[in-house]
């Protein structure tokens, strides 16, 4: 995938790590969708499995973010085709998952690359944009906005199709782009959402959704004894130092 603009990592390499997290997210709801529907473990888990790798390795992520995104859902599914993990711890990991900053950060910042980018905005009008939406994501991640929140400010670049179902539209123009920024901007500042830049840390996300869905003990963040894996990856096994990813020019969270 081409490189976004949205998150640049704080050692000054740019990154991607929403957008990817939300294709992943993808990749994990579709396969539960399918193991529901056959109740086949060894076919879900390979769905799984082989979706979320051949996303994560196409993307810009750091070698090391990479191998422990992969390793904790290779770890994950082999737990749960072996019966180490119930159906209903599995199904609570893909709750967690859904319900986590991953997949709210992935919802808003996937707009950046498919339109922001390509727009004829100036860049000073792309950037404030830019913080709005991560502003929506920061209130989606605290709880300070809700779901229909989201929609109404997506709802600003949605239309209806022939079957009555809204969705995004294919090509935003400038215009609904400021639209958009100005939605976001209205939404974020009715929360008292703080006017920064959101930072997430996605392989200790990873570990927090996991070990929500397990029922274990929240991971210590980064800096700290590192994050719980599956419980086929040893208790002793540090994960790999992962690189937050933020705003262009921001220095902090």
């Amino acid at each position: 995938m081409a490189t976004s603009r949205m998150f640049t990592a704080r050692r000054g390499s740019i990154g991607k790590g929403c957008l990817i997290a939300a294709g992943i997210v993808l990749a994990l709801i579709v396969a539960i969708v399918i193991w529901v529907a056959l109740s086949w473990k060894g076919w879900a888990g390979s769905v799984m499995r082989q979706s979320t790798t051949g996303i994560v390795q196409k993307s810009s992520l750091a070698d090391d973010q990479k191998s422990a995104v992969i390793s904790r859902v290779d770890a994950l599914t082999k737990d749960f085709e072996d019966g180490k993990i119930s159906t209903e711890q599995f199904g609570n990991v893909m709750k967690a998952l859904a319900e986590s900053p991953i997949m709210a950060a992935g919802a808003v910042y996937g707009i950046d690359k498919a339109h922001i980018e390509k727009s004829g905005l100036t860049k000073e009008e792309k950037d404030a944009g830019r913080l709005e939406l991560q502003r929506v994501a920061r209130g989606m991640s605290d709880g300070s906005l809700k779901p229909q929140n989201l929609q109404a400010v997506i709802d600003t670049v949605s239309e209806t199709d022939p079957f009555g179902n809204k969705k995004m539209k294919q090509k935003l123009t400038d215009a609904d782009l400021k639209a958009l920024f100005a939605k976001s901007k209205e939404t974020a500042d009715a929360a008292k959402v703080s006017n920064e830049p959101f930072t997430i840390d996605l392989v200790y996300e990873i570990d927090k959704v996991i070990a929500k869905g397990l029922g274990r003990p929240e991971p210590a963040p980064p800096g700290g004894t590192k994050g719980l894996a599956p419980s086929s990856v040893p208790a002793t096994a540090p994960a790999p130092e992962s690189q937050p990813v933020s705003a262009p020019g921001s220095g902090g969270k």
